[in-house]
């Protein structure tokens, strides 16, 4: 990095830092700028005469001289935001302070060097610190007293400025003081014994230099923040005041205590008006406040709208005359207090929730206001009492109401629950006393099919094989709803025996086939060679099989395609019935295991059942613990499968 660019580097750092911490406004904005002028002077007394930098020609300054052209800008960017004395005060004494410890470390170090009481691996000469005390007193002053002249330039020309713009005095001021600087810090606190004339020339030329390189960033500052700069010119600084004396300092307090007075009463005066303006915007709740004595102090528009009282009506007036003596006396009653309100509400407070008060508002109408009480209290003096309260007049007619309703629904559920009792009675026993007379029509029927009563002309021959089709078909219907009321009544008893899926399958579908004659349907039955041993009832499980099958036969159509397929998958066995028939409309199949549910489809064909049989299935398959998945597209068919688990049993039983 060569001499010119490491100087340009240090003319940015230190400009713009400050520059950063002067425009973001922070709590502690002010704290951070005092010490980055602390840091500037610490580096600019220890690095002062370290190293030079080459700046371009014969041109090179010194590390402290660039760093004092920082601290001049620092410190001015500092005032304009600060806008008050104390900020240059507290940077004088930053100086001072900087200065002293600087020149304290310089002499430690010097001292230490010099004695031998300490190592000096770098081999650093001791006379870089050998500063002497009236450099650094007369260095200290000459800062300070140029900083003064730079802020006076300025509040000079602001108080005579008329209507010419000061921003080029800023960069006039700056570069005048450093030129200043280049004259008098040779002659007070170099004083060459020769060669001054020298000394000074080269001194301003560097610091024109200097000066020329911080007004860029400082031009750049007062073009970019204009608003601060005004806020500086319209606020003075009484520089002439400086060194405070005991009265200004009494002066001081007395007016920042009269300010913060001033700020406190328009606090609260803004305080005391925001909640006003909140409790009054509350205008569907009742806000009132009292005093300890239930004098009312406050009354919003809530409670104009609810109780319709003004707040010229109501305030200043005792709280006791807005109410219902009877409805007091009766909340008295519940505490168990004295009925008074000085009784009542200190009671509704300790028991820390709302209660229902009935009213009556000017205009004669009855309402039911939900009312709490709180205590208003300033450190640990009561000084009065808030009531909120809310009309739940229409919610409590609406919970009446509901109430009422929820009663009667009550007595409609016991009405249904009673009425279906007595319909499970009436299936139950006209299930049982129709088995008998069933019997004896399918008994008499067969001996007449069979000739044992007679011949019987083909005609004859066909009405009985329809008395015994119907009889079958009742006597189908009666298992159904015996199976249906044992379930339901839990006395649905079954065998849990060793049992061949697959045999129970080929067994129901010899039935299947012989109700599938005379139709167009073609039948696929697909058992495995081997055993599929469950643990089941195998006459109720063949009853499964048969439902699903006679469902499927009757939901096809001729032409149709019926399956019955046996398989084991994974630890289940699995038994499907698959059709192309109907289907099933989707809003119906969560309700096709209902007990006489019957799908729109079926209606709309005139498909004869009773809507038992897949009821009766669910039944079996649950008291297997076996699944039912019904898979079912209207217009192309349904798909039906059942999951039993499989039995270690390897000598299942086929039924009877």
């Amino acid at each position: 990095m060569t001499g010119a660019t490491l100087f340009a580097t240090s003319v940015a750092i230190y400009s713009g830092m400050p520059l950063l911490l002067a425009v973001r406004r922070a709590t502690y904005q002010m704290s951070l700028l005092y010490a980055y002028i602390a840091a500037v002077l610490t580096l600019g007394g220890l690095l002062g005469t370290v190293y030079v930098l080459p700046v371009v020609g014969d041109i090179a300054l010194l590390a402290g001289q660039v760093s004092y052209g920082g601290f001049m800008f620092s410190t001015l960017i500092t005032v304009i935001v600060g806008r008050e004395l104390r900020v240059v005060r507290t940077i004088v004494l930053l100086t001072v302070v900087v200065d002293t410890v600087v020149f304290a470390i310089f002499q430690v170090t010097h001292l230490a060097l010099t004695k031998g009481g300490a190592l000096n691996p770098l081999g650093v000469n001791p006379a870089v610190f050998d500063q002497s005390l009236r450099v650094v007193v007369l260095g200290g002053v000459l800062i300070v007293a140029e900083l003064l002249a730079l802020l006076a330039v300025l509040e000079l020309a602001k108080r005579r400025r008329g209507t010419w713009p000061l921003a080029p005095v800023y960069v006039l001021a700056y570069v005048g003081i450093l030129a200043l600087d280049g004259v008098l810090f040779p002659a007070i606190v170099i004083a060459p014994q020769s060669g001054l004339g020298d000394l000074i020339a080269v001194s301003v030329h560097d610091k024109l230099v200097l000066a020329g390189a911080y007004s860029v960033p400082l031009a750049l500052f007062l073009a970019l923040y204009p608003r601060l700069i005004r806020r500086f010119e319209s606020t003075p600084i009484p520089l002439h005041r400086f060194l405070p004396r005991r009265g200004d300092l009494v002066a001081r307090r007395l007016r920042e205590q009269e300010t913060k007075l001033q700020r406190s009463t328009e606090q609260a005066a803004r305080a005391t008006a925001t909640v006003e303006r909140i409790l009054d915007a509350a205008t569907s709740t009742l806000l009132v406040a009292t005093d300890p004595n239930f004098c009312i102090t406050h009354w919003n528009s809530g409670a104009t709208e609810l109780l319709g009282h003004t707040p010229e009506e109501a305030v200043g007036h005792a709280m006791s005359g807005f109410g219902s003596h009877e409805e007091l006396a009766r909340r008295a009653a519940e505490l168990g207090v004295p009925g008074d309100l000085q009784h009542v509400v200190p009671a509704l407070v300790r028991e820390g929730r709302g209660r229902d008060w009935a009213v009556r508002t000017t205009s004669g109408e009855d309402r039911v206001l939900s009312l709490s009480f709180t205590e208003i209290r300033d450190q640990d003096q009561l000084i009065g009492y808030l009531c909120a309260g809310e009309d739940v007049t229409a919610r409590m007619r609406t919970q009446a109401a509901l109430t009422d309703a929820l009663q009667r629904e009550h007595a409609s559920v016991a009405r249904l629950q009673e009425a279906d009792r007595v319909k499970d009675e009436v299936v139950s026993t006209i299930s049982h006393e129709l088995r008998t007379p069933i019997a004896s029509i399918r008994g008499y029927s067969e001996l007449l099919a069979d000739g044992d009563l007679g011949q019987l002309s083909a005609d004859q021959a066909d009405a009985v094989h329809k008395v015994l089709r119907s009889t079958a078909r009742l006597g189908s219907l009666v298992d159904d709803l015996l199976h249906l009321d044992h379930a339901e009544s839990g006395r649905l008893k079954l065998a849990r025996v060793p049992t061949d899926l697959g045999q129970v399958a080929a067994q129901a579908w010899d039935t299947l086939e012989q109700l599938a004659k005379g139709r167009d349907l073609r039948l696929g039955l697909h058992i495995p060679d081997e055993p599929v041993p469950v643990n089941g009832d195998p006459n109720a499980l063949e009853r499964v099989v048969l439902n699903l099958g006679s469902n499927a036969i009757k939901f096809t159509p001729d032409g149709g395609t019926i399956d019955l397929a046996v398989e084991i998958h994974d630890a289940d066995a699995m038994l499907r019935v698959s059709d192309t028939g109907i289907g099933i409309a989707p809003q119906d199949q969560h309700k096709i295991l209902q007990r006489f549910f019957r799908s729109t489809e079926a209606y709309q064909r005139a498909v004869p059942g009773s809507g038992l049989g897949l009821a009766v299935v669910h039944a079996i398959l649950s008291a297997h613990a076996a699944t039912l998945d019904i898979d079912s597209t209207p217009g192309q068919g349904t798909a039906i499968t059942v999951r039993l688990a499989l039995s270690s049993s390897s000598a299942p039983e086929t039924g009877p």
